[in-house]
């Protein structure tokens, strides 16, 4: 039998083992454990586990009387001895299948596996187990998980090639993976994913397209640049950061670590491509042990930690007894234990960050350098195309230009949205396509509209709404503004933050709340705000009944506030001249500004000439305003586009006669008083839905109401909406436009 091997895929060079080797005493058992931990430094994982295929050819032999089977490797044998040698050996070989002329191995080592290596230690074994082999040759080698391990090992039981049972994985170092594989005996609910990553790019400019096709956020786009930097050392050496993964969904979060740990891959940074994902750890105390003891087989990979955020506890809850406590002060041990050598990615899985969160990633500060990473999003011409890459990757047709333009309309996305749409797509083509019969068949909701602020990229929200040059300008000067913060920091001289109160003033819908809103967003994204905490009151959330109650629930409005922004939506009503809660409250308000300057910025909104009012009765409030925004009514231009906008994100058609039709209508309107801006167009296209309803209804009895039928509007449609009261419009000045609330 000969062997012969060639590796396929091209490892890293194991140019630091003879210093390695010279580090150590090689005669005491413990150093030598420490000995292929660093080994493992440069060559390969503890316990990492390699798939082998190896191609074994039969030896000829002298011709004989009578035709004789030629001698067989007796893999049974083999294993065993393995098996009994594992541990005090560094590397052994189990073979669990056999087709044709190619046997099938596992490798479970404690360093990094060479061609070399794996050649003399297979020969070493074969002959060892009395089996003579002069050559082989390995046509396939790559890493798998550790759970992949286990099953060809249990498929080597079935195929009577190995003797299983649980001593033999348990010296191994497989008994806990293998309960886990084990679905009768997994009763706590946790489990550990593991996952090969495949996006390897050795070039920068490679790793930055990925991450722009999968829609990656500013801060992962900056990492990335980070990591390829040349002056980096190419060598792995321990961990200089560790991460948080901030997404609304845990495939959107797992995409970003599989870049992630192929860019740190890549360079050096990380000794595998195994990605270890922990989750639905509810924190019962009888769980840590296993933890731990995947934790010491996880050495030199990737540990990513799902912590207990909103939407996994609505999945799973915590368990009776345990606290979020709990959890938190488990991985903080197992942090300060492992953060050398193993790289920790603390995943939150939730739409706002929570207290525990923020308490979490406070403590963590303290134990290693944190670099946050939060969930991207795109324009629809993003998403389309992260939607056909999706169907690519699984191995799917790419979805028909028509049926992108109607599920994706404009609008920005975030990738967790993206999946839900790539789901839907999917089986809306599996009824249209392959079964045509259940093509009328909807058991979910199947609006696919633009995401909501809370879900969007706030940023990119806001460039894509009809006007607010001047807001948006605003935004830009106080970004600058917090950066040039940290440069002073970095340079030791004097930081000087200014208040960022503001003042609103615009008639009814012309956006107030909505870029308040965005606003928090965006400066909670910029770390310009600590939480983003975005709190909307008005006179009867400020004003108590009785006396002494007003100034203790304007400090609870300041608390809940912290770290964000306090709306107040028509605060000329707390002008009370009739008695004096609402005065004490104006007091408590300009009193508290002053004691949160630093971490609640308080927006005012209502009436131009009313809030003007409200200024002017506290020269305190007055001194405390850094900026003033007028929000102007708009013009007849402006409101059609609204329209336009309102009907895509309800999946309606508007035919050019419409529009001319609704452009008679604002030229009209824009001619009275608070006509109601955006709020108008929304009631106007709200009655033409509920005219185009009664008309498709009435028809139904005869004819059936199609797609087509369903989001095409007519000009019948559309009529005028009269307002209640007409007065001349009197003459204003702003300084910018803006979109309605509803945009």
């Amino acid at each position: 039998m000969s062997i012969k091997f060639d590796v396929v895929k091209d490892y890293p060079s194991p140019s630091t083992k003879l210093l390695c080797y010279d580090m150590f005493d090689l005669n005491s058992r413990e150093v030598l454990q420490m000995l292929v931990y660093q080994i493992s430094l440069q060559l390969a994982l503890e316990n990492a586990p390699i798939e082998i295929t190896v191609m074994h050819n039969k030896a000829r032999h002298p011709r004989m009387k009578g035709k004789e089977e030629p001698p067989k490797v007796d893999w049974k044998s083999f294993n065993q001895q393995m098996s009994r040698d594992f541990f005090s050996s560094s590397l052994a070989f189990f073979a669990y299948q056999e087709t044709g002329e190619t046997t099938h191995l596992v490798a479970i080592s404690h360093q990094y596996l060479t061609q070399d290596l794996a050649e003399d230690e297979i020969k070493y074994s074969l002959h060892k187990t009395g089996n003579c082999i002069s050559s082989c040759q390995v046509i396939e080698i790559r890493e798998t998980t550790m759970s992949d391990c286990c099953n060809v090992l249990l498929q080597g039981e079935d195929n009577d090639m190995l003797r299983g049972g649980f001593r033999f994985y348990s010296d191994i170092g497989l008994s806990t993976v293998k309960d886990q594989l084990d679905l009768t005996r997994r009763k706590d609910g946790w489990r550990m994913e593991e996952h090969i990553s495949t996006t390897i790019w050795q070039k920068k400019n490679e790793a930055m397209l990925h991450i722009r096709q999968i829609m990656g956020h500013r801060s992962l786009k900056e990492e990335m640049i980070r990591i390829y930097h040349s002056g980096n050392h190419k060598t792995f050496l321990e961990h200089p950061v560790h991460y948080s993964i901030h997404a609304s969904s845990r495939p959107a979060a797992q995409e970003m670590i599989d870049a992630l740990v192929g860019g740190l891959y890549a360079n050096g940074r990380i000794l595998s491509k195994r990605i270890n994902y922990f989750c639905d750890f509810d924190g019962a105390s009888g769980n840590e042990r296993s933890i731990r003891t995947l934790l010491d087989s996880a050495k030199y990979t990737a540990v990513a930690a799902e912590l207990p955020g909103s939407v996994a506890r609505t999945v799973r809850p915590l368990r009776l007894g345990a606290s979020e406590m709990d959890i938190s002060r488990f991985w903080l041990e197992e942090t300060v234990k492992h953060h050398r050598y193993t790289l920790f990615i603390f995943v939150q899985i939730s739409e706002e960050e929570c207290d525990w969160e923020k308490n979490f990633e406070r403590d963590l500060a303290n134990i290693v350098d944190v670099v946050p990473l939060y969930e991207g999003s795109g324009d629809e011409t993003a998403t389309r195309n992260y939607l056909n890459n999706l169907s690519t990757l699984k191995g799917l047709p790419s979805f028909e230009d028509d049926d992108l333009r109607e599920v994706v309309p404009k609008g920005i996305y975030t990738p967790t949205h993206a999946i839900e749409i790539f789901d839907r797509l999917c089986k809306m083509r599996l009824h249209r396509d392959f079964y045509p019969a259940y093509q009328n068949i909807h058991t979910r909701s199947a609006g696919l509209g633009k995401l909501s602020c809370k879900n969007a990229n706030p940023t990119l929200q806001l460039s894509q709404m009809v006007g607010l040059r001047e807001i948006k300008s605003l935004v830009e000067r106080i970004v600058a503004a917090h950066k040039m913060k940290k440069i002073r920091r970095g340079l030791n001289l004097k930081e000087n933050r200014g208040a960022l109160h503001m003042v609103f003033t615009g008639n009814p819908g012309s956006a107030k709340t909505t870029a308040a809103r965005l606003l928090t967003g965006i400066m909670k994204e910029e770390q310009v705000l600590s939480t983003g905490a975005f709190i909307e009151c008005g006179r009867s959330d400020l004003v108590g009944k009785y006396v002494g109650w007003t100034a203790k629930i304007v400090a609870q409005k300041f608390q809940e506030a912290s770290g964000g922004v306090l709306f107040i939506d028509e605060a000329y009503a707390l002008v009370d001249r009739s008695n004096s809660f609402g005065t004490e409250a104006i007091n408590t308000i300009v009193q508290e500004m002053e004691n949160h300057r630093d971490d609640v910025v308080v927006i005012f909104a209502g009436y131009p000439g009313k809030m003007q009012e409200l200024i002017e009765s506290n020269e305190g409030l007055k001194s405390r305003i850094a900026f003033y925004v007028n929000f102007p009514d708009y013009n007849t231009e402006e409101l059609v586009k609204i329209l336009c906008l309102m009907a895509k994100e309800r999946e309606l058609r508007l035919n050019p006669g419409i529009l001319r039709k609704c452009r008679c209508f604002f030229q009209e309107v824009v001619k009275e008083d608070n006509f109601g801006n955006g709020r108008y167009v929304r009631n106007l296209l709200e009655a033409a839905m509920m005219r185009q309803a009664e008309r498709l209804i009435a028809m139904s009895k005869k004819h059936e109401i199609t797609r087509q039928k369903a989001v095409c509007l007519t000009m019948e449609d559309f009529m005028p909406i009269k307002l209640s009261q007409v007065k001349p419009k009197s003459q204003m000045g702003f300084q910018m436009r803006l979109a309605s609330d509803t945009v």
